[in-house]
């Protein structure tokens, strides 16, 4: 039987190499795109959830403080004094904000107790005797001027024919004795957590005595007041500013941070609020601002 040589068919070492080398590519390719996808994917709705969050948190704030003082009587006195206060930080930012319930008005058949000077801390009563006041007794200070707001104020200390008041009065004004209705809740931003990444807004009620958190993403708050007869919001300082204007409405702003930290994204350092305070940011994090102005339903200017 004739000797012959058998040759043996398939892919030479080179040809396996560069088939090897062609298929990683492509499955780089193709991981790359899928990942792509997944990570913009999972950006839009970190950004979804941000904006989410965001509107749940200004709706709350919207709806308590429209409801300050809704539903008492507009003729005593302006309706309603609202309790709004808010601290802010040495930057001028917002870090609290109390909303109260906390409403100070008059009959309409009160009797004046006598008149005050502006920076008075003394009344001399005109009627009532002073065995019918205590101290502590909620007063209400009615403006002689600025529209004829009011201001909150209490008895500090009982006389024969005078009371001391717990504060200088703000302006010329006529004190009647209070009547008030109680409670607040207070917004305050709450520090990063396991659940809150970059932070949170914060909300106390009377019926909770522990702040529970409402919106997660929350890093900033900025709170100011629209006076009458003031063109520029400001700080808020009360119901009424040093003039004796009545609290009109209330601007809110609140800096949302999207949770998920990007590496691919490098945005600035820090953010400037509308009233200018200057808010340290992460330049790996999207952000937004919400802005909302919420009139006060008790606005009421007395006629001159």
């Amino acid at each position: 039987m004739p000797a012959h040589s058998l040759r043996e068919n398939g892919f030479t070492l080179v040809e396996l190499m560069v088939a090897m080398v062609i298929s990683l590519i492509v499955a780089i390719a193709v991981y790359g795109i899928f990942n792509g996808i997944a990570r913009q994917t999972n950006q839009t709705t970190a950004t979804q959830d941000m904006w989410q969050q965001g509107r749940v948190a200004l709706y709350m704030m919207d709806h308590d403080l429209s409801e300050t003082g809704y539903g008492l009587e507009p003729q005593a006195c302006g309706a309603t004094m609202p309790a709004i206060s808010a601290n802010y930080a040495a930057n001028g930012l917002a870090t609290s904000l109390t909303i109260s319930t906390v409403s100070t008005g008059i009959g309409l058949g009160s009797i004046p107790l006598g008149n005050v000077d502006p920076g008075a801390t003394t009344i001399s009563l005109i009627a009532t005797t002073a065995s019918a006041l205590t101290v502590n007794t909620p007063l209400l200070l009615r403006a002689q001027q600025g529209g004829g707001g009011c201001s909150g104020n209490s008895i500090n200390a009982v006389g024969p024919s005078s009371i001391t008041l717990s504060q200088a009065s703000p302006y010329a004004a006529i004190a009647y004795v209070a009547t008030t209705q109680s409670g607040t809740e207070t917004y305050s931003i709450g520090n990063a957590t396991p659940n809150c990444a970059l932070g949170s807004l914060q909300r106390l009620t009377p019926g909770n005595p522990v702040a529970q958190p409402v919106a997660c993403g929350v890093v900033a708050m900025d709170v100011r007041c629209v006076y009458q007869n003031v063109l520029q919001p400001q700080a808020c300082v009360g119901p009424n500013d040093p003039s004796g204007n009545i609290l009109q409405s209330v601007n809110l702003a609140l800096l949302l941070g999207d949770s998920r930290s990007d590496r691919q994204y490098h945005g600035p350092g820090t953010f400037t609020m509308p009233s200018g305070a200057t808010v340290s940011i992460q330049p790996n994090h999207r952000y937004t601002l919400l802005q909302s102005s919420v009139p006060l339903r008790n606005f009421f200017v007395v006629p001159q």
